[in-house]
């Protein structure tokens, strides 16, 4: 019985070998290979992306993580009545909201 595979299938395949090789590759050069791992791992992308796809995912979920941080700053900073906090959240904020638009 001869096998009847697609050839669109097939390049799929070979897509997501590919792939997952140029992540190992990645993950294999970072001081942290897990982290790096899980990280873009969680960016469904990441199945099939080459290393350009690579660094945008990480571009991506570098800008999600600084949005994310610089919300919960002003939170804690309309929140809070230290001043010495206070002042410590300003200079976060500062420095985050210069990142941001990066």
């Amino acid at each position: 019985m001869a096998c009847n595979i697609s050839p669109i299938f097939f390049l799929l395949s070979l897509s997501c070998v590919m792939a997952q090789d140029a992540l190992n590759k990645v993950y294999a050069k970072t001081i942290n290979p897990g982290f790096c791992f899980s990280v873009l791992r969680s960016d469904r992308r990441s199945a099939t992306v080459d290393y350009t796809g690579l660094g945008y995912i990480a571009i991506d979920l570098a800008t999600s993580s600084i949005t994310s941080t610089y919300d919960k700053l002003m939170v804690l900073d309309t929140v809070t009545r230290n001043p010495g906090f206070k002042e410590h959240l300003g200079f976060c904020i500062q420095e985050y909201e210069c990142c941001r638009f990066l």
